[in-house]
């Protein structure tokens, strides 16, 4: 995917083809990140704490993203929060707000899975694979707001 010898993966190219995010490692703990694409730049930090799965707005105004420091539960899930970053776009650079937490999800481990979850694009519904309390269930239920 880049040119380094970090980890780097689950990258997504903004709907405008301008900007990849990303989770690595470039810097110490995974984390999210985005930077110019293409380009060799560092990436500019888009989380404040560990962060996986990003997904950008339709618009490209916004990123979504996993928090993954949550306790892990049995069968490779983890408790995190779906968070959403506003994103400032001038000719040379990019301003990242502070994290705001959507709501906490059961979702799959950082290995498990890369397409677990989606963004309507209006931005008011989401998709999002969950963990099953119940062993052999036959049925998923879809929940709007």
């Amino acid at each position: 995917m880049l040119a380094t010898t970090d980890l780097e993966a689950f990258a997504d190219l903004s709907p405008d083809g301008r900007w990849l995010a990303y989770v690595s490692n470039e810097s110490g703990p995974l984390k999210m990140l985005m930077k110019p694409y293409p380009g060799q730049e560092r990436g500019v930090p888009v989380s404040q704490g560990g962060g996986t799965n990003p997904r950008w707005s339709h618009d490209g105004r916004r990123l979504f993203y996993w928090s993954d420091n949550k306790a892990i539960l049995p069968v490779h899930f983890i408790r995190g929060e779906l968070m959403v970053v506003d994103l400032e776009f001038q000719p040379s650079r990019v301003t990242v707000s502070s994290p705001i937490a959507l709501f906490t999800a059961n979702m799959p481990s950082f290995f498990s899975y890369s397409s677990y979850y989606d963004v309507s694009p209006v931005e008011d519904r989401f998709v999002v694979v969950e963990e099953t309390k119940r062993p052999g269930a036959t049925h998923f239920n879809v929940v709007l707001n």
